[in-house]
């Protein structure tokens, strides 16, 4: 486990390929967050408005998990194509961390068993019907996460 107060973002997130390539996953993150994935039990369906956003915005949330002290969980739980559909997981309070076995001050790496396979949704109009009938991840930040922690 990493030490958080000893790394930052691009160190975790270097730890964090390092394990997915272990767990023969490619290293390429995909950082997606509520707002860009539908799920229903028979699919998942990403659609990542902006990938070097996206970057910005889980490292934004992981300094946020840092000054919150209660650790960090960096878990991929889809493929879209090759690569892992990737979020970051911040314990509300400390009876929640120590449920996902997420240690203070500690980063997690964690991996959903089997991945779920993820399709891209390249069309605005089906995304909005699709999103009716499929359901959001609650699991996942959402983008506006700041509003929650601050």
């Amino acid at each position: 486990m990493l030490l958080l107060s000893d790394s930052s973002f691009a160190e975790s997130k270097k730890i964090f390929q390092e394990f997915l390539s272990e767990q023969k996953i490619s290293p390429d993150v995909l950082w997606v967050f509520q707002e860009e994935v539908l799920l229903r039990k028979d699919a998942v369906l990403v659609k990542v408005f902006n990938p070097d956003k996206n970057e910005d915005l889980a490292e934004e949330l992981y300094e946020i998990g840092r000054e919150r002290n209660l650790g960090i969980c960096f878990h991929a739980f889809a493929l879209l194509e090759s690569r892992p559909c990737c979020y970051i997981q911040l314990p509300s309070d400390q009876d929640e961390a120590e449920r996902l076995l997420i240690g203070n001050s500690y980063l997690k790496c964690s991996v959903r068993n089997p991945l779920m396979k993820a399709k891209p949704s390249t069309n605005n109009v089906m995304w909005n019907v699709r999103k009716i009938s499929y359901g959001s991840f609650q699991e996942l930040p959402s983008r506006t996460f700041s509003l929650v922690f601050t």
